[in-house]
């Protein structure tokens, strides 16, 4: 977000080259404030996605994914909101844990906002979860009890939640292993 608070660009790193250079009039960037962008980790389909877990007003977090092959081809993919998990919970933290999963948590003090006729809203406030971009699907979701703050990937089914003091959590259950 060189520009503006809301505009992703993708640049080389060795030359600065914009990769996802467009015109003044074909930017019309959602508003939301981008922030914890990330691009999936190692293996087959490495660098498919990125993500934002950002906010917009209120504030209401939400993380936003992007196909790195979609804005390459189409800079102005990056303009919108590809709403893969937004609308159902506020999102406090995402993490990839490999190529196509993402470790996502929710904030437990969160107001449960989620129109319940909303057809993806199996992530309400409290949970953490492993999200497939690419299936737009859970692969597991599980009550927490405390807010996760920023994750980082531990291995397929651990994550290390660095809010407060760290915490080892596991994925499929939500329980804290280790303080």
């Amino acid at each position: 977000c060189p520009a503006r608070y809301n505009q992703l660009e993708i640049d080389l790193l060795e030359t600065g080259q914009r990769l996802t250079a467009r015109t003044e009039g074909q930017v019309k960037p959602v508003d939301v404030f981008h922030s914890g962008l990330a691009v999936g980790g190692a293996g087959a389909g490495a660098g498919a996605w990125l993500i934002s877990a950002g906010w917009i007003w209120h504030p209401c977090y939400e993380v936003t994914f992007y196909s790195l092959e979609d804005a390459l081809r189409e800079p102005a993919s990056l303009d919108q909101d590809s709403g893969a998990i937004t609308n159902v919970a506020e999102i406090a933290s995402a993490v990839f844990l490999d190529a196509d999963r993402v470790a996502v948590a929710s904030d437990p003090d969160a107001e449960d906002l989620v129109d319940p006729d909303y057809p993806d809203a199996r992530l309400r406030p409290g949970m953490i979860g492993v999200y497939r971009p690419g299936l737009e699907d859970w692969e597991t979701l599980a009550a927490i009890t405390e807010p996760m703050g920023r994750l980082l990937a531990v291995d397929a089914q651990h994550v290390l939640s660095l809010f407060t003091h760290p915490k080892l959590v596991h994925l499929p259950t939500g329980r804290i292993v280790e303080r």
